[in-house]
């Protein structure tokens, strides 16, 4: 990933979905091996950057795999809730960038107000929600829910938290 990392000249010709994966996994591993710091910091630097003033994050690079942003929502609800989650998870990251969790929240809350179509990109919100401790998350929570119950399988599987 490193490798990737560093000849794609710190992610510009990445994607924010994949830089938030990668990022993820190098603060994962970082307890078991070894990761050089700037990477991380560049990485994160690089993400934030995708961040426009309305806290939405943007897809800049060319994706290969479409199958998957074509089952999601036409905007950027699922990328920018995958995006606060990698901020979130890690605390230094977290308080660093605190401007920009506070804009991605906002904005994720907006998009909850106006209906978020895709199961996916709402458990997202949901998630990253419920990881920066936002209120919202049991509405989204409570959505989640409601659409369990009127589909019929999903019923029993959201664990809701204590």
């Amino acid at each position: 990933m490193v490798n990737f990392l560093v000849s794609s000249c710190f992610f510009s010709s990445s994607t924010v979905r994949l830089t938030a994966y990668v990022l993820q996994s190098f603060l994962q591993a970082e307890s078991y091996i070894q990761i050089n710091h700037s990477v991380l910091s560049r990485a994160t630097a690089w993400l934030i950057n995708q961040q426009g003033a309305d806290g939405k994050f943007r897809e800049v690079g060319r994706v290969i795999n479409t199958e998957l942003q074509e089952a999601l929502d036409k905007d950027s609800v699922a990328l920018t809730a995958y995006a606060l989650i990698t901020l979130l998870k890690n605390q230094t990251y977290k308080e660093m960038y605190s401007d920009n969790v506070d804009k991605a929240q906002t904005y994720l809350e907006s998009k909850v107000t106006v209906g978020v179509v895709s199961n996916y990109s709402l458990a997202l919100v949901a998630y990253a929600l419920a990881l920066a401790n936002n209120p919202v998350a049991g509405t989204v929570l409570d959505e989640l829910m409601d659409r369990a119950d009127k589909i019929g399988t999903l019923k029993g599987q959201i664990i809701r938290p204590i």
